[in-house]
């Protein structure tokens, strides 16, 4: 009969063998981006949604350390050898520095916390919020369990970002040991309420799993919308809202894809039940081809000018763009009005005085043009 010592040491050898072996078939399958040959734009989009959802299957939340998500994390976010029983939380970590604390994996898992280091949780880097919560149990909206946005992180400074969206911060109200920032939002004036900044390093991360939650899931992402105010802000359609998508680009381009990345887009694939890939890590370039001039912004002065500003009642546009989408949005970036664009004159209801955004979008282009109403 074996000995305690003995069985850990077994399960230390399978594991590291394991992970050792892994690198060795770690690949994009043969074949498996195909169907997104010399596509760009919505087509491309689509074709990549149709790859990565064919054989996706949910996996459970999971209580227990080998099932589910819990068991996941052993195989998706742990540090290299030796380190391999070190969770790799993005909330915590402080590349290329000593950081203060680190969670063990398995040992130090748990649902609340105190303070920062009590231990880890299973983070929603989209808040379960912004499609309504469900999908915890059952086979119905998977996006509850998939590893492209469910990661491990601090439980204290997961619960002090909430269900915040992602921005950028210049006044911080608080700051985590890492020097991730909670605080009102800096990088547009289409919303300026709370936001939480996590370090540069996985801004990229974090980035190109939002855009792969976009193009996985974009059959129901317009139904998402108008569920919570901090989801009403990031979603527009089927899409992200504009000033949402210009910093998601921004990230992207300034964090380029790490072996971090890289290796944990292999593990979901090959490790876990759930079995599909993130495109935009697989292929970095699908990004630009994706979006590629849906993050123009702000060139009211040659397509769009808005009068009488300050407006009353209404707002006349000198431009062509009838028959395009229009939102407008109050100084906390919550959509206000929006719809089709059908007459020159919008007619600005109810709303009261204050400074507003008016923003038109296109495939081609998005345009933003402030205004106040008196």
């Amino acid at each position: 009969m074996k000995t305690q010592r003995t069985q850990i040491k077994t399960f230390h050898f399978i594991f590291l063998f394991v992970i050792s072996s892994l690198g060795s078939i770690a690949q994009i399958p043969d074949g498996y981006y195909t169907n997104a040959n010399g596509l760009t734009g919505n087509e491309l989009r689509t074709a990549l949604h149709d790859i990565i959802s064919k054989d996706s299957k949910k996996i459970p939340y999971g209580s227990g350390y080998l099932n589910g998500i819990w068991g996941a994390f052993q195989y998706t976010d742990v540090f290299p050898f030796p380190n391999q029983t070190r969770i790799w939380d993005m909330y915590s970590d402080v590349p290329d520095g000593t950081a203060s604390y680190y969670f063990v994996l398995g040992t130090n898992q748990c649902g609340n916390a105190s303070q920062e280091g009590d231990c880890y949780s299973r983070e929603h880097s989209f808040p379960k919020s912004y499609w309504g919560g469900g999908g915890q149990t059952g086979s119905s909206d998977p996006q509850y369990t998939d590893l492209f946005h469910l990661v491990p992180a601090d439980q204290y400074v997961n619960n002090r970002r909430s269900n915040y969206p992602y921005g950028e911060v210049s006044n911080p109200t608080w700051t985590s040991t890492n020097g991730g920032k909670l605080g009102p939002n800096a990088f547009s004036p289409s919303y300026t309420g709370t936001a939480f900044e996590p370090i540069d390093e996985y801004k990229g991360d974090l980035a190109r799993g939002y855009l792969y939650l976009a193009t996985r899931y974009m059959d129901v992402f317009a139904s998402w919308e108008k569920i919570t105010q901090e989801g009403d802000v990031i979603i527009n359609g089927n899409n992200f809202s504009a000033w949402f998508l210009e910093m998601l680009l921004k990230w992207n381009n300034s964090d380029t894809v790490s072996q971090k990345e890289i290796d944990r887009n292999n593990a979901v694939f090959y490790n876990t039940a759930q079995g599909n890939r993130n495109p935009f890590i697989d292929h970095p370039e699908f990004v630009g081809k994706v979006w590629q001039t849906t993050h123009v912004t702000d060139r009211r002065k040659d397509f769009i000018s808005v009068y009488p500003n300050p407006a009353k009642t209404q707002l006349t546009l000198v431009s062509d763009l009838i028959g395009y989408h229009f939102t407008v949005f109050n100084v906390m970036g919550v959509k206000v009005i929006e719809g089709l664009l059908t007459d020159v004159n919008l007619p600005l209801g109810d709303l009261r005085k204050g400074h507003y955004l008016l923003q038109l979008q296109s495939p081609e282009f998005i345009i933003n043009a402030p205004f106040i109403l008196n």
